[in-house]
This record gives structure tokens, C-alpha cells and sequence, in this order.
């Protein structure tokens, strides 16, 4: 055979050879991509704005979109170049388009490219809120990762608060946003301490310098801690914390129903403790290089805060008073009749 021909047939074969190498190539990019990733709705304008991501649960294998209560005009916006528009409850979206959804019912999402071809399906499932405020935290790296390393690691960053009805609160620098809490820190749903270098109000809650978010992930009905302040507040206990539910976004992502609240704490600028001291109930194991006291049934009662440093005997008058409250408590048998 002429080398000519036997040469054309390599340059063929080697053309092909790389043609279906090359689409292997992209088609294995298409598949290794997440399209829901990219995939994020605008709710209102100028500073107002807020971007929010899908959440991807794999228990169920589905994503989910959480809107704050005050959400109307919802605007797709489409990351990936490579994805020209998606279908969903049978209707077409391309970027800027608004986002119109039947709330509470799953769906398939079904990305495509501009030539018709799918990029990628899955179901989305669409939640909004309902007569409740919300916080949108953007941390400076956009990220959570170094605060989720070690609570005690900080991020600074902007806040912005907003009504149910979508008024802007306030929108503001923070100084830090950092973990909090024992038990609950090793939990999926984490609590954080937000604070700012002057006093700000904060729905309503007196100026301070640092809140709480409570993540109240042990309690499924969100309410123990809530009733409980409340419930102090008309028993007129002026060292209640004052809080309210809000929808927690960090970074475009919702974080979940949580409760801000003021800071329980001696410094100015937080809740007024009339005392010179405050105390806590903790487990034995983390007492280590802590001052606390033990009561009769092994208790222990930490003494976190105080303005001086107090002596035996007031630490002696400290564990009487508790004491007593205690024995006051359980010591008296309680009988109910059941009919």
C-alpha cells in the first residue's frame, strides 16, 4: 500500500482517536459539575439584595430553596456559562427571569445547554417563611470554614437586617462572628456570638455590642427558651434577656430558624445584672480551672463572672443561697390525682 494512503489513514484514525478522547473529556467535566450549585434567586434591589443558595439534603436526595417572609419578586441567576436555561413546574427560566413557584410541593429541576441537550436534573422543593425578620450575615472570606474549625476563631464581616415586610433594619459592619455554647457546638445546627464595635439596636432589643444566636438545636419546638424569657419578662425579672425569631442566612446560605437574643454578661451595654456575680449549671468534666461549687447532689454551679474577686465566705453565702433554692425546689413530695 502506497505510505501516502497508510499515512492519511493514521492522520484519520488519530483525528477521530482525539475527537472521542475530547468528548469523554467534557462529558465527564458536564457530569462532575453541580448545576444547583450555581444556581442561586436575587429577592430585592440596591442594598437591599439578597442572594440565596440551594440547600442539598441527601437523605432524601433532593434540594431545597428557604425564602424569608418578606420574598416577592424572586430573580434566577444562573452561574455555569455552559447552562443556558432550566425547566421547572413546566415552565422555562433563563437568567434574570422571575422565579414563580407553587410552595411546599417537590419538582423536577432540569438543567439544559444551549443546544437542548441535559446537563443535570434533580428535584427542588420550595419553602418561604412566614411573619418572621430576617439576618443576612456575609462573612469576609465568604466562607465559614475557619469558624467552624474552632469556635473561638473569628470573621468580620456585614449584617443586614430585615423586616417580615422586607424594610431594611440595618446594614452594618461587624467586627466578629464566632461559635459559641458546649454541647450544642458539636452539633450539626451551631450557636454564634455576633459582635460590633459600638452598641447597636437590634430589633428592638436595648443597644449592646454583642448578641447571641441561639441555634436551640436540642429542642424541636423551638419554644423552651423563648417562652422561658418571655415568661421572665412578665414576671417583670429585669436581668431577662430580651430575643426574637429570625431566618439566619450566612453567605447566601439559610442556616435555620434562630433566636437573637442579648448577651447575659456584666460588662455595660448588656443585660442588667443586679448582682456581682453570674452562675451557671455545668457538667463536673468541664469545671477543670473553673470556680464553681458543688452542691449536695453533685451539681456543680460555675461562678463565670463577677466584678471582684470574692472571698471564702462569700463563696460559702453564694452555695447556701443556691443550696437552699434547691432544697426548696425538690424538697416537698407533689401529688396528682388522675381521674
Amino acid at each position: 500500500m502506497d505510505k501516502r494512503i497508510i499515512g492519511l489513514i493514521s492522520i484519520i484514525i488519530t483525528f477521530f482517536l482525539i475527537v472521542t478522547v475530547t468528548t469523554q473529556i467534557d462529558n465527564n467535566s458536564s457530569a462532575s459539575i453541580d448545576y444547583f450549585e450555581g444556581l442561586h434567586f436575587s429577592i430585592g434591589k440596591g442594598v437591599n439584595t439578597q442572594d440565596i443558595y440551594c440547600y442539598y439534603a441527601e437523605a432524601d436526595d433532593s434540594n431545597y430553596l428557604f425564602l424569608p417572609a418578606y420574598a416577592s419578586d424572586i430573580q434566577v441567576n444562573i452561574s455555569h456559562l455552559d447552562c443556558a436555561y432550566f425547566t421547572y413546574q413546566g415552565t422555562v427560566y433563563q437568567q434574570g427571569d422571575l422565579f414563580i413557584d407553587k410552595r411546599g410541593k417537590t419538582n423536577e429541576l432540569i438543567f439544559y445547554d444551549k443546544d437542548g441537550t441535559i446537563l443535570q436534573q434533580g428535584n427542588l422543593k420550595v419553602y418561604q417563611s412566614a411573619n418572621i425578620p430576617c439576618i443576612d450575615i456575609s462573612t469576609a472570606s465568604g466562607s465559614m470554614s475557619h469558624i467552624y474549625e474552632n469556635k473561638e476563631n473569628k470573621e468580620e464581616g456585614m449584617i443586614k437586617v430585615l423586616s417580615e415586610t422586607g424594610d431594611l433594619l440595618r446594614y452594618d459592619n461587624f467586627s466578629a462572628l464566632h461559635g459559641r455554647g458546649n454541647t450544642s457546638w458539636e452539633s450539626d445546627k451551631k450557636g454564634f456570638e455576633l459582635r460590633f464595635d459600638n452598641p447597636v439596636d437590634m430589633l428592638g432589643m436595648k443597644p449592646a455590642n454583642r448578641f447571641i444566636l441561639l441555634s436551640n438545636y436540642y429542642d424541636s419546638t423551638y419554644l423552651r427558651n423563648k417562652i422561658g424569657m418571655d415568661l421572665g419578662t412578665s414576671l417583670l425579672m429585669g436581668s431577662t434577656p430580651q430575643s426574637q425569631f429570625v431566618d439566619l442566612y450566612i453567605n447566601g446560605n439559610y442556616a435555620g430558624l434562630y433566636q437573637i437574643m442579648e448577651r447575659i454578661g456584666l460588662e455595660s451595654n448588656q443585660t442588667d445584672v443586679k448582682s456581682d456575680y453570674l452562675l451557671e449549671i455545668d457538667y463536673l468534666e468541664r469545671t477543670v480551672d473553673k470556680n464553681y461549687i458543688l452542691l449536695e447532689n453533685k451539681q456543680p454551679i460555675v461562678i463565670k463572672e463577677w466584678n471582684n474577686t470574692l472571698s471564702d465566705k462569700e463563696l460559702k453565702q453564694i452555695e447556701s443561697k443556691i443550696s437552699n433554692s434547691h432544697q426548696g425546689a425538690y424538697g416537698f413530695n407533689l401529688f396528682i390525682l388522675v381521674y
